[in-house]
């Protein structure tokens, strides 16, 4: 699989299964913010109900997929990208980026970023994203920094983790430079 052939699409009730196991990486949720397991029931119900309208809904969650030719099955999903708390008047957004574990430390986190600021520049019109990062996420920190965010600030203690605390940092990017 090549980084070329990466694409981000709108996310399908068929993709329901795998938001789900992704949503239920309990390895990541101190760092993204789930206190607790979300049921399938509930994603089934997000995906057949997706609104991709992301002025309307404030978000816009894209599915980073590979076709494959000749395969028992037509698509591997690599991850997740996503723009939230999208302001339509400051045309600003945050990013969130998830690769699933099997397809990291392969540059596809980054491939998945530089379309999803295509996509926002070009279509959305936005001018500046910015990532939230647990700074015990070193390597989603280095994504950023290696894809030209530059550190805006960090909350000291923000996140509470069993062994203590750790704090957020704040990575920023105008896209329209």
């Amino acid at each position: 699989m090549s980084k070329e052939r990466l694409q981000l699409r709108a996310v399908e009730p068929s993709d329901a299964a795998v938001i789900w196991d992704i949503e239920d990486d309990n390895t990541q949720w101190i760092v993204n913010g789930m206190m607790a397991p979300i049921s399938m029931h509930m994603i089934t119900e997000y995906a057949l109900n997706y609104d991709a309208d992301p002025y309307r809904t404030g978000q816009l969650r894209l599915v980073a997929r590979f076709a494959v030719d000749d395969a028992e099955e037509p698509e591997v999903v690599v991850g997740l990208a996503d723009l939230y708390d999208i302001s339509a008047r400051n045309h600003t957004a945050f990013v969130g980026i998830y690769v699933r574990s099997e397809y990291r430390g392969r540059g596809y986190g980054a491939e998945m970023l530089r379309q999803l600021e295509k996509y926002a520049r070009n279509i959305l019109n936005i001018r500046t994203v910015v990532a939230k990062v647990a700074a015990v996420n070193s390597r989603s920190g280095r994504l950023f920094v290696k894809a030209g965010y530059e550190k805006a600030g960090e909350i000291k203690q923000w996140i509470c983790l069993p062994e203590g605390s750790s704090d957020l940092t704040l990575y920023q990017k105008c896209l329209n430079i």
